[in-house]
């Protein structure tokens, strides 16, 4: 048989109940904040060249100060450069389109911001409604192709405007 809760009777036990509740909340907003971690020093490194990198948290509980201690394992992956850049799923659009919005060029040693603004350049031209770089190795091991794989969006659309006044 369930039992209905009673609410807490003193401001202490209200206090309590509250934070409580409150725990997985705050946890999730922490881990959150540790996985952010993780990208961002994926990403500093990805603009040092290192395209494979990995940022393992390891935790250490303080249970008597009431405290997570975080200390970040990373792991560098090789300095990587570009090699090609090919567009793949494009129908109508040229290639050359989308390559000339790149900031990366083949022989440049990979940078994750560049890649990321040169996404946007591309989507910002409104050609294409998806765009997700592929990473592919080659013989070389410090060289990976980048492949855009691209969705055209739709085209052929026709706008029209028009307006009036009934001032003389």
């Amino acid at each position: 048989m369930l039992q209905k809760a009673s609410p807490p009777t003193s401001p202490k036990a209200a206090a309590s109940a509250r934070t409580d509740q409150a725990e997985p909340l705050q946890l999730y907003r922490r881990l959150v904040l540790v996985r952010r971690a993780e990208e961002k020093i994926r990403e500093e490194y990805g603009n040092l060249g290192r395209l494979v990198t990995s940022a393992d948290p390891k935790y250490r509980y303080d249970t008597a100060g009431h405290r997570v201690d975080i200390a970040f394992d990373i792991e560098e992956g090789p300095e990587i450069r570009v090699g090609r850049i090919e567009v793949e799923g494009n129908e109508k659009t040229q290639d050359k389109v989308a390559r000339r919005q790149m900031l990366l060029h083949p022989g440049d040693r990979f940078n994750y911001a560049k890649l990321k603004k040169s996404l946007k350049k591309i989507h910002a031209l409104r050609f294409f409604d998806e765009i997700h770089p592929r990473f592919d190795e080659v013989e070389d091991p410090g060289v990976r192709d980048i492949a855009l794989e691209v969705k055209e969006a739709k085209t052929g659309r026709f706008n029209y405007g028009a307006g009036f006044s009934d001032e003389a």
